[in-house]
């Protein structure tokens, strides 16, 4: 199902939720709605299922107009946070339970969440009640919910939120396997950086009720369109350097240099860092303040002629706090917009 969105506004009396957003999403997507607490991202979802109306704009599903239409004819599925199981009903009878609601014979109900859970691997969960599940299982009932009923597009809010690290992650890989083989429009809500980066086709960053950038994740990474985007994603943070200071400080910039640009950043990975005795010739020179190892990765913090940089390189680290280093940048991002 292809989802068009065309200026949509909703208004909470002062708050604009969501503000004049248009948008269109490929059959077959998986796209993640990103971005901090209170900037839209459940609103245009719960306005997409029908449960919120919308106070101006346009939703079409595929070119059909969707305003008007109730939550229970739009061929949705929702999965959300608190998994929102009947807590009366077995696990096989909350999987039916959608297809109940559509008059399916129940030998043909039961068949197919036979199917549906042998895909999610609860099978063996089936008489069960959700009050005996953990929350992995509970989030997989709640999605085999969700697909058995074949729909158009699936929502999903904030699901995996309640679930430990380790469970976040192998959820995150059953939902990208189980939306490839069913081939369903996917519309993902979280305010999870890595988790929207390793599931999505494309990601929409919002801000304030607004699409800041729509694109995928690697764009978004690489190729920021403003210091909002470039700041929001990635970890560590990116450094951000005002033109003036780093025209002064650190390097020459005449090959880029650009009267519109207020504002240089450059990602922690793209600090390449020499031992000083190497005597690298047009680098800059820094001082190691910080170092802490993770691990795989070690993160630096640089001081460059008073400006503080954040650098991580990843294998074995050589470095000692204190030290002198050269260092020279492999990629500069250029923004219109000041730090």
């Amino acid at each position: 199902m292809k989802v068009t969105i065309e200026n949509l506004k909703k208004q909470y009396e002062k708050i604009m939720a969501v503000d004049d957003l248009s948008i269109t999403i490929k059959d077959g997507e998986l796209v993640s709605i990103l971005g901090p607490s209170g900037c839209g991202k459940s609103t245009l979802l719960y306005v997409l299922a029908g449960i919120v109306e919308p106070t101006e704009g346009n939703i079409y599903f595929d070119e059909k107009l969707i305003n008007n239409i109730p939550i229970e004819k739009r061929n949705i599925g929702l999965v959300f946070q608190n998994y929102s199981l009947y807590p009366h009903m077995t696990v096989l009878e909350n999987l039916m339970f959608p297809l109940k609601m559509n008059k399916v014979s129940k030998n043909k109900a039961i068949e197919e969440a036979k199917a549906i859970s042998n895909l999610l691997k609860i099978e063996e969960l089936l008489k069960r009640k959700p009050k005996e599940l953990s929350g992995g299982q509970q989030q997989r009932v709640a999605i085999g919910r969700a697909l058995i009923k074949k729909p158009g597009l699936l929502l999903m809010d904030e699901p995996f939120s309640n679930l430990d690290a380790a469970l976040r992650i192998e959820m995150r890989e059953e939902v990208k396997n189980l939306q490839k083989d069913f081939n369903i429009t996917t519309l993902f809500v979280t305010h999870d950086q890595e988790e929207a980066l390793s599931i999505s086709n494309k990601i929409l960053l919002m801000n304030k009720g607004k699409v800041v950038q729509f694109s995928t994740g690697e764009e978004l990474y690489h190729s920021p369109s403003s210091i909002y985007v470039a700041t929001f994603i990635g970890n560590p943070k990116i450094n951000l350097i005002k033109k003036e200071d780093f025209i002064k400080n650190i390097g020459n910039l005449e090959k880029i240099l650009d009267e519109r640009i207020k504002t240089f950043g450059i990602r922690a990975e793209d600090i390449i860092i020499y031992p000083k005795e190497e005597r690298y010739s047009e680098l800059t020179i820094a001082h190691i303040k910080n170092i802490i190892s993770l691990g795989r990765d070690t993160h630096i913090t640089l001081i460059c002629k008073g400006i503080e940089l954040k650098s991580i390189i990843t294998g074995e680290c050589n470095y000692k706090i204190g030290q002198d280093v050269f260092i020279k940048f492999k990629k500069i991002h250029k923004f219109r917009d000041s730090v």
